[in-house]
């Protein structure tokens, strides 16, 4: 099995099979059910989850593809998986991971957020400051484009953030 870090926000699946998975850090992830598929992303143009077709693309932006077998498996989106942000802080974050282990991964750029998809009506705001929060980082979410798009919304908390930033800032 390949990591395919290319590949990084498409949503994929075998043609006639209803698994939808997403790669993300390069491995698939399936999405266990519609619940968590339309807790997370833009809607499936009206289609059920998992009576997709066996066309290869459709508006949707799911891929169907024969060859997501040889990508490697990553973990399965949890159930609790959910987007959010601060009540005082405008980025946004992916709740990852099954509890008691969640993290949160930072959306770094809305291009990321549109690149994989993600809904913005479902953003959900959370009434607790940043600083209150208990809850690991985890990977940032980033466009895989390459470029680095820094959000003014967001303040780097870590070193690679900083750099991050400061490599962007070197672009203008």
């Amino acid at each position: 099995m390949t990591e395919r870090p290319d590949l990084n926000g498409l949503r994929v699946c075998l043609p006639y099979y209803a698994a939808i998975y997403l790669i993300d850090e390069g491995k698939k992830r399936w999405i266990p059910s519609e619940q968590v598929y339309n807790a997370l992303f833009t809607p499936l143009e009206g289609r059920p989850y998992g009576m997709l077709g066996n066309n290869f693309t459709h508006r949707d932006g799911v891929i169907r593809d024969i060859n997501i077998k040889d990508i490697a498996n990553g973990s399965d989106i949890p159930d609790t998986a959910a987007l959010f942000k601060y009540s005082d802080n405008q980025a946004v974050y992916l709740l990852d991971g099954k509890a008691p282990n969640h993290v949160k991964r930072w959306i770094a750029s809305p291009a990321a957020m549109n690149h994989y998809f993600f809904n913005w009506d479902k953003i959900q705001v959370w009434n607790m400051p940043y600083a209150s929060s208990n809850i690991p980082d985890g990977t940032p979410i980033r466009n895989p484009s390459g470029v680095f798009e820094f959000s003014l919304d967001h303040t780097p908390k870590t070193n690679q953030e900083l750099i991050d930033y400061l490599k962007w800032r070197a672009l203008l």
